[in-house]
């Protein structure tokens, strides 16, 4: 018989102590039974989920518990998918711009980004952030200003974005979120915004916020502003300390956490930190990666500004992680709009013609392949084959010298060239010569 949904979020939370509480992993370890007794579980029965060495039982033999939780999962996993595919609608030349980064990423990061939604927007609401986390990827300056909801017409203004992005994007507007180097809290009004945002997109946005200790109550409140949030994708709570895992797990019940996310980013966690922006100081072992979920825009009320970027693991050229294609300023949800249509015809709308040379990325190198009929292509993270008779003809023919139309007609006694052309798009999907901006200055 399967268990309730509260066995679930018990064993939720187990997790979430396990993942960020050392001194627990190893008292799970070494008496499981008494270890999991004030949580409510039998850490023995969840053994498949904490222990890398459980033997793998068949479905029908593991704890109702067990199953309940991968369900869950699978099913937060089915929101992440869904909002994936959402995402390629709206504008057509972000659609396929957003699927070459997602391309470039897959080869060019470490494998969690392998998972990047790639959301379309974020809209920080204040200029800086009060937490100062010392492993923030972005390096967020201190807090100096905060966008008041009933000031500097930034009411009117806001609902006026949120529609122009909506035009843009269509559907997939409501999975951008209001945060980024920022901290959503830190806004006395950022409950009015979410209310705007739910009004204006239809669901509310997800909130991940390092200053939920600071208010309690209104915390809980935020979380059930809105209505569950599988409508938009998990709330997450961010933790600094063992003491504030403590008091995340004292304050909350499991049903109020059930569907939010403890960020356990706590000396003695399991999870890993990223090297961008402070992530290195705080941790010299942090991958060299990117922490961004975004390939579109951020925008910043404050400042009224705009940039058009993707993420980036060359944490050399761009140390916080994320390439920047596009700074603007806007006064006016006109101005956001011209901004977003000049990002879509110079930087998205590129179009490759016979007069185009394209150049695999720098840091694309060609590998000797085992088989002859085989191109093998390497970079620091992954080995891409091809082995379609087209894809091994233009990459083997693709120099950084010959144009593309030379490239075809080259082939062409061989190969059709309608073929030719349709497979080199494919192969551009996939990232290959998606050269990335040089820094701005």
């Amino acid at each position: 018989m399967s268990r309730s949904p509260v066995d679930a979020a018990r064993v939720k939370r187990f997790m979430e102590r396990w993942r960020g509480d050392a001194a627990f992993r190893h008292a799970v370890s070494s008496s499981a039974a008494d270890a999991g007794r004030d949580l409510g579980v039998d850490p023995h029965a969840l053994r498949p989920l904490w222990d890398p060495d459980a033997v793998e039982l068949p479905e029908h033999a593991l704890d109702p518990a067990v199953r309940d939780y991968r369900r869950d999962q699978a099913q937060l996993a089915g929101v992440r998918d869904r909002l994936t595919q959402r995402l390629e609608a709206g504008s057509r030349p972000y659609a396929r711009w957003r699927g070459r980064q997602i391309g470039r990423c897959m080869s060019q990061s470490y494998p969690p980004a392998w998972i990047n939604p790639h959301y379309p927007f974020a809209i920080e609401l204040a200029k800086g952030c009060s937490i100062q986390c010392n492993y923030c990827c972005f390096d967020a300056p201190r807090l100096s200003a905060v966008a008041r909801h009933d000031r500097d017409g930034n009411a009117r203004l806001f609902r006026e974005i949120l529609e122009t992005l909506r035009a843009f994007f269509g559907e997939a507007a409501d999975s951008g979120f209001l945060y980024w180097a920022t901290d959503p809290l830190d806004n006395p009004d950022y409950e009015r915004y979410v209310e705007a945002f739910r009004e204006c997109l239809g669901s509310p946005p997800r909130t991940t916020t390092a200053a939920w200790y600071r208010d309690i109550p209104r915390t809980q409140r935020l979380l059930a502003l809105g209505g569950p949030s599988r409508a938009a994708g998990v709330h997450r709570l961010s933790i600094n300390s063992l003491a504030q895992l403590r008091l995340a797990m004292r304050q909350f019940t499991p049903e109020e956490l059930a569907e939010v996310g403890l960020v356990a980013q706590n000396p003695g966690s399991t999870l890993a930190k990223c090297a961008a922006g402070r992530g290195a100081t705080a941790d010299p072992t942090a991958p060299v990666a990117s922490n961004t979920d975004i390939s579109g825009f951020i925008l910043n009320l404050v400042e009224r500004s705009v940039q058009m970027i993707t993420p980036c693991s060359d944490l050399a050229r761009w140390p916080l992680g994320y390439a920047v294609y596009r700074r603007g300023v806007f006064a006016d949800a006109q101005g956001l709009q011209d901004f977003l249509r000049a990002c879509e015809r110079d930087e998205m709308g590129h179009l490759v013609d016979d007069a185009s040379v394209p150049r695999l990325r720098d840091d694309v190198s060609r590998c000797a392949a085992p088989d002859a009929d085989e191109v093998v292509l390497a970079t620091s993270h992954a080995q891409l084959s091809y082995d379609h008779a087209v894809d091994t003809a233009l990459l083997r023919a693709i120099d950084g010298t010959r144009s593309l139309g030379e490239v075809v007609r080259g082939l062409m006694t061989e190969h059709d060239p309608i073929e030719l052309y349709a497979r080199f798009e494919r192969l551009r999907g996939d990232g290959l010569f998606e050269q990335l901006p040089a820094p701005m200055r």
